[in-house]
């Protein structure tokens, strides 16, 4: 059914293109890393040079170097705890994060924020869902233009595309291009890498192949009888249009993306 796109879906699509978590390129990370040994090298020969101005000679200017090394460390390690991101990775559109969700000096994934979305930059999800019960699906109308999953926190999450879903989702390291969707969940009930979402290939086919990649807490399909059917670790399943998908305790629903609309009974 043709629907007529107005402002707010406009905007609404603007989003979904930045809605996934892209993984910076090698080439990116190394120019990052470049940038900053050469902040750090400018640092200590500002600071060499400041000590052979006061005097300092052979042996002694290796005082100031030192000191110049230290600094300019702990402003980068500083930096990246509190924001995941150096001046220069900041510069280059990076951020760092931790499998936790947050910044970290330690293994991390480096994202890039100038073809995906900030990591950082969403509010915790399950605050909506504490402050209100979802929406019931039938508020919502379909705008065929694209698959997607409704969260019970009613965040659109885009599906057009094999996808890994999870709070931090990291390649799966076979050499298939995948999208990576973040979703914050505060109840780490979701695994970092929860599960793989592959579109149905088939034209007309508005399916989606669900696999389990050896979640903590588990991967359920719900039926429209209320049914799970649990989705094995390493199995597949078939998600349809209206089935609701459980990872963990969250819950998403397929569907198409969907605006609100007036409905009998409900507000648009």
């Amino acid at each position: 059914m043709a629907t007529t796109v107005d402002a707010g879906s406009r905007a609404a699509a603007r989003g979904e293109a930045t809605a996934q978590l892209m993984p910076a390129s090698a080439s990116r990370r190394a120019a990052a890393l470049a940038l900053d040994a050469a902040t750090v090298l400018l640092v200590v020969a500002v600071l060499t040079g400041a000590g052979w101005l006061c005097g300092f000679r052979g042996a002694g200017l290796a005082v100031p170097a030192l000191v110049g090394l230290l600094l300019a460390a702990g402003v980068l390690a500083l930096s990246t705890v509190r924001t995941g991101a150096t001046p220069a990775s900041a510069a280059l559109g990076l951020r760092r994060i931790g499998a936790d969700g947050l910044p970290t000096l330690g293994r991390a994934a480096v994202y890039d924020l100038r073809a995906g979305r900030d990591p950082l930059a969403l509010a915790p999800s399950g605050a909506g869902a504490l402050a209100s019960a979802p929406a019931p699906w039938q508020q919502f109308a379909a705008k065929l233009d694209g698959l997607g999953l409704l969260a019970d926190d009613q965040t659109w999450l885009p599906v057009q595309r094999a996808t890994v879903l999870g709070r931090v989702p990291q390649d799966l390291g076979d050499g298939e291009e995948r999208a990576l969707l973040g979703f914050t969940d505060v109840s780490r009930s979701m695994s970092k890498s929860h599960a793989l979402l592959e579109p149905a290939a088939a034209p007309g086919d508005a399916g989606v192949d669900v696999t389990d990649l050896s979640s903590t807490n588990g991967t359920r399909i719900l039926g429209a009888d209320g049914r799970a059917t649990e989705v094995a670790a390493g199995s597949r399943a078939r998600l349809t249009v209206g089935q609701t998908l459980e990872l963990g305790d969250r819950r998403f629903v397929l569907g198409t993306r969907a605006r609100r609309t007036a409905t009998p009974g409900g507000a648009a």
